[in-house]
């Protein structure tokens, strides 16, 4: 027995609503700007001149701990000093789409905190407040920075913000990205 459907009732199931066909193509946008860094040189600069000098991917055996770090020094030599701090989950590449910018002008220090990333971590580590400033205090000795510019995203804007305001002669500036913070103790 055959049924009838009248036509109003039937929907052609390979029409899509409107909608539909927005999201699909609002996915496929999301996609292409996600994939196109990937296929971008992201290496080329307006001359050689202009790329910034790499020593990369060193370890300091600072007094507290060991420290992975990679400094950026900027081509002319003479560069303002910029330090970056990371967040809780994340380590000094969140840092990587940025500083090849900022290495013309600036000499960049990128770092992963204790307990993050390539450097040290101990289970009879606290990582609190002071475990993190002594890091910073160390590694910007090590690497002889002079009054940085520090920058500090989540986490890192707490370390950034704890160090600013207890070496405020040290500190030739403050930046914080999208700041947070942990529960140190005062």
């Amino acid at each position: 027995m055959l049924s009838e459907t009248s036509p109003a009732n039937s929907q052609d199931k390979t029409q899509k609503s409107p909608l539909y066909k927005a999201g699909w193509v609002l996915a496929l946008l999301v996609l292409v700007l996600a994939v196109a860094p990937l296929f971008t040189n992201m290496e080329e600069y307006a001359s050689p001149a202009d790329a910034p000098r790499i020593e990369a991917g060193a370890f300091a055996d600072l007094p507290s701990g060991r420290t992975y770090y990679r400094l950026y020094k900027a081509r002319n030599g003479r560069g303002i000093p910029l330090v970056m701090i990371h967040g809780f989950t994340g380590n000094s590449f969140v840092w990587q789409p940025n500083y090849k910018v900022l290495a013309s002008r600036y000499d960049v220090l990128l770092y992963d905190l204790y307990g993050r990333g390539f450097s040290e971590r101990r289970d009879d580590w606290r990582y609190d407040k002071s475990l993190y400033l002594q890091q910073l205090r160390e590694l910007l000795a090590f690497v002889g920075f002079k009054q940085p510019l520090v920058v500090g995203m989540s986490m890192g804007g707490a370390i950034a913000s704890y160090y600013a305001g207890s070496n405020t002669q040290q500190v030739s500036g403050l930046a914080l990205v999208d700041p947070a913070g942990l529960p140190f103790d005062t």
